[in-house]
C-alpha cells in the first residue's frame, strides 16, 4: 500500500509531465512520449497494490483536480482526461 507521501509524490510527477508537454510545441511524437511516461507511472501505481487504494479517487481525481486549477475547466479536464485513459489503459493490459 501507498503512503501518502508516495501518492502525492506521484500526483506530482504526473503534472510535471503533463505540464512539460503541454509547453512543448505539439507534435505526435510529444503525445506518444507523453503517454508513453503515463504508462510507466500506472506500472509503479500498479505495485501498489489494491488495499485501501481506491486509484480513481486518491489518484485520478486528485490530478484532475490539479490540471483543472492550472489550465482551467475545458484544457485542464482534456488534459486529465489523457492521462486517465493511458493510465486506465496501462492499468488493463497489467503492465
Amino acid at each position: 500500500m501507498a503512503t501518502e507521501r508516495e501518492v502525492q509524490e506521484t500526483i506530482a510527477r504526473c503534472v510535471s509531465t503533463i505540464v512539460f508537454y503541454q509547453n512543448c510545441e505539439p507534435a505526435a511524437s510529444a503525445r506518444e512520449r507523453m503517454v508513453a511516461e503515463f504508462q510507466i507511472i500506472a506500472r509503479s501505481v500498479e505495485r501498489w497494490g489494491p488495499e485501501g487504494m481506491d486509484r480513481e479517487e486518491r489518484f485520478c481525481r486528485t490530478l484532475e483536480n490539479e490540471m483543472v486549477a492550472r489550465y482551467g475547466p475545458e484544457l485542464g479536464a482534456r488534459l486529465a482526461g489523457e492521462f486517465h485513459e493511458a493510465f486506465v489503459s496501462s492499468m488493463a493490459r497489467g503492465h
